[in-house]
């Protein structure tokens, strides 16, 4: 009996495996080897999905190649779904919060914005108005050149208010006692203390003033790791143009966020005019390259507010540094030339004495030195709540001494020990499921992990265009 075209390719699509067809029953054909390398394989590889019906018959029919079909597939959008996939699975960072301090602008129904209230620390909404008496001001989130109209008790042309009182402090509008209970409070220039409810995002679909937790906003600022790994990939950058480089990637909102928390705007030290100037360079919708805003060092995905929020202690940095960048749990390899003393002078006395113990002191030389590299970056990074306290951030990483999350990083991707090694082990066990120890000779691992010293890119296609991936089916 002779088998329908459609019922073997959809046999072959779905059990990922091709077999040669025998007129006796007790031949088996010879089993694929262990590395999978056949078209649905490959299409899981490549984009998360398995071949269609029709490619899996052009494939059959001996129309395209495996090697064909990765290269057509690696230019779909199912291909950059699947590397934001890998991108995302490195630190696995969730922000649980809104991370932003604007405060929320509510459209009335003359068509005008005001200040909501805050229900949860009981301030008052800011007066509503007519078109008439409603300012005609520009705002972040507008194109140069637009406005809206905002009420006057809403609008202000400063971010901190000296009371009559010199000897009195400042009063800061970024909080929410100050918007609520002066009224010399309100959006600041260029309405950069706040974002209209329909900018911030909705709730289930609906602009719902002081919602709380916003999650269409949570979701944005998940995916800058994510969105910053798939612009490194795109340009073939390196690893630590990705983990820790020295550039802004993403929207207007974020970058928003990162001047807000410098702390600049509410010292006086940033001037809201070339702040604007700035964020209208950068897209609402989409991302850009920016330089980051002026103040506290900043270093790609280790200073940003996923993994600030995720991995909140400095220890905690520090293991999963290791973890993601090293292929291993903290341990006496983070302290290669045995460095027996603590490089910073804010580690609190408890931390070395606990750190300085014999049976401890093996890790913590190395672990301590390398998290206080990150001191004084809570979830915000530095928050502008803060921005007067600066601790130290030297440490000694790798059999150098150091400074900073950007030097930090650099030293993980020059120096740490099987960085590359880890790299590759890591895009191979993710684009493939397969075993980097089992599956791979240890001449395929060399050439990977050589591969890997290029970033992200050539190694990622250098898996993808493999022999190991792309053999031909076993006769």
């Amino acid at each position: 009996m002779t088998v329908p075209r459609l019922v073997l390719a959809l046999s072959i699509s779905l059990m990922g495996c091709t077999g040669s067809s025998s007129d006796s029953s007790d031949e088996v054909s010879e089993p694929l080897p262990a590395t999978g390398s056949t078209l649905r394989f490959a299409s899981l590889a490549v984009r998360d999905r398995p071949p269609s019906y029709e490619e899996t018959l052009e494939f059959l029919e001996g129309g395209k190649t495996i090697p064909e079909f990765v290269a057509e597939w690696r230019e779909t959008p199912e291909h950059d779904v699947r590397m934001r996939r890998y991108f995302a699975d490195f630190f696995g960072v969730y922000v649980g919060y809104t991370p932003f301090s604007g405060f929320e602008l509510v459209l009335g129904e003359e068509g005008t914005y005001s200040l909501a209230g805050t229900d949860y620390i009981g301030v008052p909404p800011k007066p509503t108005c007519t078109q008439e008496e409603a300012l005609a001001q520009p705002a972040w989130w507008l194109e140069e050149g637009e406005t809206i109209l905002i009420c006057p008790e809403s609008a202000s042309d400063a971010f901190t208010y000296q009371p009559d009182n010199p000897e009195d402090p400042l009063i800061s509008c970024d909080s929410g006692y100050s918007q609520g209970l002066d009224e010399h409070c309100g959006c600041g220039p260029y309405q950069l203390l706040c974002m209209p409810c329909e900018v911030r995002g909705s709730v289930d679909g609906e602009c719902i003033p002081n919602a709380g937790r916003n999650r269409e906003l949570e979701e944005d600022f998940n995916q800058e790791p994510i969105e910053r790994g798939m612009y490194v990939y795109e340009n073939n950058l390196s690893w630590f143009d990705y983990f820790g480089g020295d550039f802004f990637y993403g929207g207007r909102d974020l970058y928003l966020y990162y001047i807000q928390m410098q702390g600049g705007l509410m010292t006086g030290e940033v001037d809201p005019d070339e702040v604007i100037q700035d964020l209208w360079a950068i897209p609402v919708d989409g991302a850009a390259v920016a330089p980051w805003p002026a103040g506290a060092e900043r270093a790609g995905v280790v200073t940003s507010p996923g993994f600030l929020d995720t991995y909140n202690t400095f220890r905690g940095r520090a293991r999963i540094l290791s973890l993601a960048l090293l292929c291993h749990d903290v341990d006496y390899t983070l302290n290669v030339d045995d460095y027996e003393e603590f490089r910073n002078p804010d580690l609190t006395q408890a931390d070395v004495d606990h750190g300085s113990i014999p049976e401890c002191a093996v890790c913590h030389y190395g672990m301590d030195n390398q998290a206080s590299m990150l001191f004084g970056y809570d979830r915000d990074a530095r928050s502008h709540y803060y921005y007067d306290i600066f601790p130290s951030q030297v440490g000694h990483v790798f059999g150098e001494d150091a400074e900073g999350p950007a030097a930090l990083v650099e030293a993980y991707v020059e120096r740490g020990p099987g960085f590359d090694a880890c790299m590759a082990n890591t895009a191979w066990t993710s684009l493939t499921g397969l075993s980097w120890e089992g599956d791979l000779t240890e001449a395929e691992r060399t050439v990977l992990t050589n591969l890997a010293e290029g970033g992200p890119r050539p190694l990622v296609e250098g898996i993808l265009t493999s022999d190991r991936l792309l053999a031909p089916p076993a006769e």
